[in-house]
C-alpha cells in the first residue's frame, strides 16, 4: 500500500520497546521471546560465577533477572491464560520452575 508517495510494508510483527507486537494481537511471540531474553540474561549471570552462593543470592539474582521476562505484562498479563487450569504452563512460570532447579531450590 501507498500513502503519499512512501510504499507501507506490511508485517506480521514488529518490535516496539523491545516487545513484541503481532499483527494477530497475540502476544505469545512477546511473551517467549522475553522468556528467552531473561533465560539467557540468568545462565550469563550464572555461568560467571565459579563459586558456590547462597540461595538468598541466587533469589535477589532472579529478582533483577525477572522484569526481564514481565516487561509489558499490564498490557498482554490479562490477555493471556484467562483459566487457572493452566497457570504452570505459562512462559515465566516455567522460567521460574527452570530457575529454581537450576539453583537447587528444590528438588
Amino acid at each position: 500500500e501507498k500513502l503519499a508517495t512512501h510504499t507501507i510494508e506490511h508485517t506480521k510483527n514488529y518490535t516496539y520497546l523491545g516487545l513484541k507486537i503481532s499483527s494477530t494481537a497475540n502476544f505469545n511471540l512477546a511473551v517467549n521471546d522475553l522468556k528467552e531474553k531473561a533465560r539467557r540474561a540468568f545462565y550469563d549471570i550464572k555461568q560467571s560465577i565459579q563459586f558456590d552462593i547462597p540461595i538468598r543470592t541466587w533469589l535477589k539474582i532472579f529478582q533483577s533477572v525477572i522484569p526481564i521476562a514481565i516487561y509489558g505484562s499490564k498490557v498482554w498479563g490479562p490477555l493471556m491464560y484467562k483459566g487457572f487450569e493452566k497457570w504452570d504452563k505459562h512462559p515465566v512460570e516455567t522460567l521460574h520452575a527452570e530457575f529454581c532447579k537450576s539453583t537447587k531450590v528444590y528438588p
